[in-house]
């Protein structure tokens, strides 16, 4: 059964942390050292790269929550170190697979990276959509 280790905090990591003593499917690791993988769930995307990056190098595959990265170049950085993936939970909600195809959503910037909770947070609900 994995363990998993949590940097950051937000409203998903108590949704993961229910779904994992729910479904039981995995553990909270004791340490980071201990963990099988990380969910990097911190909401200011300025800090992913330096949370995810020392657990990519240690081999351990991590999920970041939205958005990945300010830059592409920290994206690249990322991937490049690890096993590493991230997307928004809305790919999965019930009842948008209605929605796939017939709606058309528009986004107008700028968006500021310095904002955490700007458009380039919340756009990438519009793409997984």
């Amino acid at each position: 059964m994995p363990a998993f280790w949590f940097e950051g905090h937000n409203s998903h990591t108590d949704l993961f942390v229910d779904h994992l003593a729910r479904t039981g499917t995995g553990t909270l690791a004791a340490t980071a050292d201990d963990a099988d993988a990380v969910c990097v769930f911190e909401r200011d995307a300025a800090t992913h790269l330096g949370l995810a990056l020392p657990h990519l190098r240690a081999g351990r595959a991590v999920f970041v929550d939205k958005p990945v990265a300010l830059h592409t170049d920290e994206v690249a950085a990322m991937a490049g170190a690890g096993t590493l993936t991230s997307f928004s939970t809305l790919r999965w909600a019930a009842g948008l697979d209605a929605l796939r195809g017939s709606t058309t959503v528009r986004i107008s910037g700028p968006a500021r990276p310095d904002d955490p909770s700007g458009y380039a947070f919340y756009a990438v609900h519009a793409v997984e959509i």
